[in-house]
């Protein structure tokens, strides 16, 4: 379960920035979710041995409701973690786009046609999410910047904090065996993810007007 460590939500004007922040952040991801000049393949002869598995889309698409839940909680809950996980994910998407400019990569993608749900929602998927914007996966970040707030709240339980490892342990997985990403840029993801959040810490407790802050 999840208990309140704040005051009756304590929603101030300074989180709700923060969290439009990130959401202005999440929305520019479909500016460079395209093809540029120079197009990379960062497949390996791993990637080429992992099976293509369409039951995982249920856990790329899960992606979605485990980060705006997990978010949202913090963000009602504990202001001080959520401010961080915040900033981290402004840095982490900002950092990416920059990456995308100058480092566009993309994934074969295999042959989807045919019946059943599991194919029908990874054409969906395919539909709106471009093979484009790859490394670092923008999937994998997100999730362990959530993740990693998740563990370090007080708001959530040992229980909730082990379901949150093996979702996104999934979400990661999801990435490749549904051919959206390839290994490295699982790696890229978690790098940049470990990046962002150590920036936002450093920027935190080193910044006083920041840290005295009601956000």
């Amino acid at each position: 379960m999840v208990r309140q460590i704040t005051g009756k939500y304590g929603i101030t004007i300074g989180r709700v920035l923060l969290l439009l922040s990130v959401i202005a952040s999440a929305s520019l991801y479909f500016l460079f979710n395209k093809p540029t000049a120079s197009i990379l393949d960062l497949s390996t002869g791993l990637d080429r041995m992992l099976p293509f598995v369409p039951s995982f889309i249920i856990f790329y698409d899960i992606w979605y409701p485990f980060i705006i839940i997990g978010g949202m909680i913090l963000f009602f809950l504990d202001g001080n973690t959520f401010k961080r996980a915040a900033l981290a994910l402004d840095i982490g998407y900002l950092s990416s786009y920059i990456t995308f400019y100058f480092f566009q990569s993309t994934v074969a993608r295999p042959d989807v046609s045919g019946d059943g749900i599991f194919l029908s929602l990874v054409r969906f998927t395919y539909g709106f999410d471009k093979p484009f914007n790859c490394f670092p996966s923008i999937h994998v970040l997100v999730t362990f910047v959530v993740c990693a707030a998740i563990l370090r709240s007080l708001v959530y339980s040992k229980g909730w904090k082990v379901f949150s490892i093996i979702v996104s342990v999934l979400i990661i997985v999801s990435t490749v065996l549904i051919r959206q990403h390839v290994v490295l840029d699982i790696l890229g993801g978690i790098i940049y993810g470990i990046a962002a959040i150590k920036a936002s810490d450093w920027i935190f407790d080193r910044i006083h007007n920041l840290q005295e802050m009601e956000l």
